[in-house]
């Protein structure tokens, strides 16, 4: 669209044409039109992503022409350390006043901070929002309470590698949503003590702490409105009922859950029957059992249960029921190809799943396939018990799924080579696969199938290598079927090896911002690890025979 139409443009549409773009395409394609569209971008509310798909040189530029002359329209920024590697350190460094610099900022996001990282970030005073994700706190002397001392912050995202005890967090009396990744039931009164405003509480792995107890809870907290819990097996229905007696303005509650107790419609109807404001409610719970699949299932079809559409699923190879409210309301979704619909659901139950999580195994009896039709992401992993007829697997895939729409491919069976094709031909918009080495040669034909090398060649932008190592003597091969790649990880056997492929790789893969490298064989010291081959313009950062490199 040439200049001239653009003027007569409203400004409403001009906004909303910029909401799809990112801000540094927004600048390069708007900034220098007019005073008009300029003075517009400066009313965007500009939300910065630092933490993938950059090279270095990217993320220099943005910093130079986004960040320092567009500040204050910046409400948020994300930063990582992961593909972006010393990203955060960098940028604490381009900007060591951020508070200053950025009087608007007020969330920020931050992937894997090491420990200078993380003493820069709490002294940000001024944020309201902080999400960080750290799954090496163990390694490193990173206490999360010292972020509940920012004073105003009222949203706390936290991701790490262990449950979380009640005496690393701090009181905070503005905390209105609060993430946590694993926590222990037992500390929840004193959780709600801590944070007397928060209205928003999700646990993603909660747990029971064997060595301490349940507290009476003898007081009701008013203040929660929605509670998200994803139980460990440990936890008990009546340990959930014991915490939901105590939360009687909660109007939001899903679950997820294993355990036969929590499949008893009994007890959920008296436990629901207290909370008089619940207008949203999520059940997602499996358990094994001999219990008639009728027996179940009629439970959930009283009058009570048809205000929340409840489905159950049975799989007679391992007698496992799968309960869940429908429409499915999670992201993703675990399921077992041929599993008995007890109850059958609407077809577009589960338009949300956006990542389906899949095991195979042999059909029971013909039946109908659910279509998942947004799933963007697909595992697939196999039944060890059970073997994978390949002849009906990617009819069953295209009955369930629109493979057209899929991005990001996990590979856990080894598929034969022609049915690895036709799945790559049905894929047209695949750009991340992440499989393990002896798959990937039983798919490739021990990387010699030209078709099928040359659709991974074309398509795909990251290639993760989860078990196995690269041999030395596959490299070549190797860098020909992946030399397109933006992101690669792998495996390595030694330093050699190290030394002889990844400076060949960065040559060579032109399109390459990051390169991540484990070494599993090698027991030489780290400083060993040293790499002589850095060039310009590429940062790296090496720690326990793992090294990143970013370009």
């Amino acid at each position: 669209m040439s200049s001239s139409k653009l003027e007569h443009l409203a400004n409403e549409i001009l906004l909303e044409i910029f909401d799809y773009l990112l801000p540094i395409d927004l600048i390069h394609a708007f900034d220098m039109l007019n005073e008009r569209i300029k003075n517009l971008i400066i009313q965007r509310r500009m939300h910065v992503d630092l933490s993938a798909n950059l090279s270095f040189n990217d993320f220099n530029e943005y910093c130079s022409k986004i960040c320092f002359h567009y500040s204050s329209c910046i409400y948020s920024v994300r930063l990582s350390n992961v593909e972006t590697c010393g990203g955060i350190k960098l940028f604490f460094t381009k900007f060591s006043q951020i508070d200053i610099t950025f009087p608007n900022l007020r969330t920020m996001s931050f992937t894997e901070p090491n420990e200078m990282d993380y003493k820069q970030i709490v002294k940000l005073k001024h944020l309201t929002s902080i999400h960080l994700k750290c799954y090496k706190m163990s390694e490193q002397k990173i206490h999360l309470g010292l972020l509940f001392d920012i004073p105003y912050l009222e949203t706390c995202v936290l991701g790490y590698d262990d449950a979380l005890p009640i005496h690393k967090l701090r009181p905070n009396s503005h905390l209105n949503l609060l993430i946590l990744d694993s926590f222990y039931i037992n500390d929840l009164h004193t959780l709600f003590h801590f944070y007397p405003s928060l209205r928003h509480l999700t646990i993603n792995r909660l747990v029971v702490n064997f060595h301490g107890f349940l507290p009476p809870l003898n007081r009701s907290f008013e203040t929660l409105r929605t509670l998200k819990l994803n139980c460990v097996y440990t936890v008990r229905s009546d340990y959930v009922a014991h915490i939901l007696s105590i939360l009687p303005q909660l109007t939001r509650f899903t679950i997820v859950a294993i355990g036969i107790d929590f499949l008893s419609s009994k007890k959920w109807l008296e436990i629901l029957a207290t909370l008089e404001r619940l207008r949203f409610l999520t059940l997602d719970i499996k358990a094994v059992s001999v219990t008639s699949n009728n027996e179940i299932s009629s439970s959930f079809l009283t009058e009570f249960w048809r205000q929340w559409h409840v489905a159950v699923d049975y799989s007679q190879d391992n007698n496992k029921f799968h309960l869940f409210t429908v429409p499915y309301r999670r992201l993703s979704f675990i399921s077992t190809i041929h599993c008995l619909p007890v109850i059958e659901v609407p077809h577009n139950a589960f338009s949300s799943v956006t990542d389906i999580y899949l095991k195979t195994n042999i059909p029971m009896q013909i039946q109908s396939q659910r279509v998942y039709p947004n799933v963007r992401a697909l595992q697939i992993y196999q039944n060890a018990i059970v073997p994978v007829n390949y002849s009906t697997l990617l009819l069953q895939l295209q009955s369930m799924l629109h493979l057209n729409r899929l991005v990001h491919l996990e590979l856990f069976i080894p598929l034969p080579t022609s049915s690895f094709l036709v799945l790559l031909k049905s894929t047209p918009c695949l750009r991340n696969f992440k499989t393990d080495y002896d798959i990937l040669t039983t798919v490739t034909d021990r990387l010699q199938n030209k078709d099928v090398c040359a659709q991974l060649h074309d398509k795909l932008e990251k290639f993760v290598l989860r078990r196995g190592i690269l041999p030395i003597v596959d490299h070549n091969c190797f860098l020909e079927i992946f030399s397109n790649l933006k992101h690669l990880q792998i495996n390595l056997n030694t330093i050699y090896d190290l030394r002889q492929i990844a400076g060949k790789f960065i040559k060579n893969m032109t399109n390459l911002l990051t390169l991540n490298i484990l070494l599993t064989g090698t027991n030489e010291p780290n400083d060993t690890l040293q790499w002589e081959g850095i060039v310009n313009n590429v940062s790296y950062e090496i720690a326990k025979r793992h090294i990143k490199i970013w370009k």
